[in-house]
């Protein structure tokens, strides 16, 4: 009996531990549940704050744009106020110039008009009396031109009368100064190397070809020493007691000379090689 009431005994006590256990799982059951309950309500509740405080943001993001587009229309609204003001103003002060431009345009058109008859009666009167004038100096230019041709004619008949009279005169005065004709003029007066004496038309002695042909003529017949004029072993001396060189006879030699002649070479010419001493001492005495 003491063990079946101590096996009941425990029994008992075991019952009341899995009840207690049973319970303590319940507890804890609740508990975890509860958690859950109360996070997931925190969390709805966390939730639901933040919608509302994103509402509320929204609210006041959606408030300060309305303020900002109301500020921004206003600010449109007086600017397209003050254009318009302007636009009444400058349209205003355009009118008042274009109406006083006008006034302005009016006074001148009617100076204008006024000066352009003034202009034109001027000058029609300047016109008639440069016309008058014009007439006048035609009529006067005409007589000048009738009176200067008379003049020019009457300049060229006396001119031409003048250059016939001076042509007459030059005529006259070239005749009476021009030189005689060359046969005409003094001759040359010429002494040979022997002493003769000779007058040479002084129209053939003027060259030097004429005057050595005269030489050699007047040698011709002459013995000893003609073989040397014939060679030129001569000078011809002038006036001045100048040698008057074969060269420039043309141009030095004038009328009326008297032109004398020396042997410059008393060598024997080969043609007189056969000359006897006394032929040599002819011909030096003839040099002398």
């Amino acid at each position: 009996m003491a063990r079946a009431a101590e096996q009941a005994d425990r029994l008992k006590k075991l019952e009341e531990l899995l009840m207690q256990q049973a319970q303590a799982r319940a507890d804890k059951e609740a508990a975890k549940k509860k958690a859950v309950e109360d996070a997931a309500a925190a969390a709805a509740e966390a939730k639901k704050a933040a919608e509302e405080d994103k509402l509320a943001k929204l609210h006041d993001l959606l408030v300060a744009q309305r303020d900002e587009q109301k500020a921004r229309d206003e600010a449109i609204a007086a600017a397209r106020a003050s254009e318009k003001a302007e636009a009444d103003a400058k349209a205003a002060k355009d009118a008042a110039e274009k109406q006083k431009a006008a006034e302005d345009a009016a006074k001148l058109l009617a100076a204008a008009k006024k000066a352009r008859e003034e202009a034109e009666t001027k000058a029609a009167e300047e016109a008639k009396a440069a016309k008058e004038a014009h007439e006048k100096a035609l009529a006067e230019a005409a007589a000048a031109a009738e009176e200067l041709k008379k003049a020019k004619e009457e300049a060229e008949k006396k001119a031409e009368e003048e250059a016939k009279a001076k042509e007459e005169a030059e005529k006259k005065a070239a005749a009476a100064a021009a030189p005689p004709p060359v046969e005409k003029q003094a001759p040359i007066k010429f002494k040979d190397a022997v002493g003769r004496k000779f007058s040479f038309p002084w129209h053939i002695c003027c060259t030097w070809k004429g005057m050595e042909e005269l030489i050699k003529q007047a040698f011709l017949h002459v013995d000893v020493i003609g073989q040397h004029v014939h060679d030129g072993h001569y000078d011809l001396v002038g006036p001045d007691g100048e040698i008057i060189l074969p060269q420039v006879w043309e141009t030095m030699v004038q009328p009326d000379w008297t032109i004398t002649m020396h042997i410059i070479d008393l060598v024997p010419h080969p043609a007189h090689s056969d000359l006897s001493p006394e032929g040599l001492e002819d011909l030096e005495d003839l040099q002398t």
